[in-house]
């Protein structure tokens, strides 16, 4: 019965391990799942970043166009060149406000519900897998100090006087 529950996890993409995560499992999940929050971010900057220059390139357009315009005729008038550049500088604003005022991880306040005590919340993958890492860097840490004061007090122990 265990070959057929392993076997059934494994075509459905996940391992049983019976044995908790060690060290080098747990900063691989660490990893793992700071590398797939931050492509978003990251996508969304580069997004930004796009849009700022689509905004400056019809901007400058359009200046451009009415510095050429007033050159000549002494006039302003819309032409091709400076509607085309304006269209351009509201379309990346309302693309860069959409990306860093709704998009953007963290922008919406989510409404506030009753608090919940942290005993009831089960934690994201990466929260579990960083409370795995410190818990396992303490334990080590104690581990080495109880150990050491062993030492200490075998080999430095006072003479006994009666």
């Amino acid at each position: 019965m265990q070959w057929f529950g392993f076997l059934l996890s494994f075509i459905l993409g996940k391992f049983i391990n019976s044995h908790s995560p060690g060290l080098k499992e747990s900063f691989f999940d660490i990893l793992q799942e700071a590398t797939y929050r931050s492509r978003k971010a990251v996508m969304l900057l580069l997004g930004g970043l796009a849009c700022i220059l689509i905004l400056c390139g019809g901007f400058f357009m359009s200046v451009i166009d009415l510095t050429n315009q007033f050159d000549r005729e002494g006039t302003l008038h819309f032409t091709a060149n400076f509607t085309g550049g304006i269209i351009l500088v509201a379309i990346a604003l309302s693309v860069f406000s959409w990306i860093f005022v709704s998009v953007w991880p963290g922008a919406r306040n989510k409404k506030k519900s009753e608090p919940v005590s942290p005993s009831q919340t089960s934690g994201s993958a990466l929260e579990q897998a960083l409370s795995l890492l410190v818990m396992d860097f303490i334990k080590e840490r104690e581990y080495k100090r109880a150990h050491k004061r062993e030492n200490n007090r075998e080999h430095h122990e006072p003479p006994i006087e009666k």
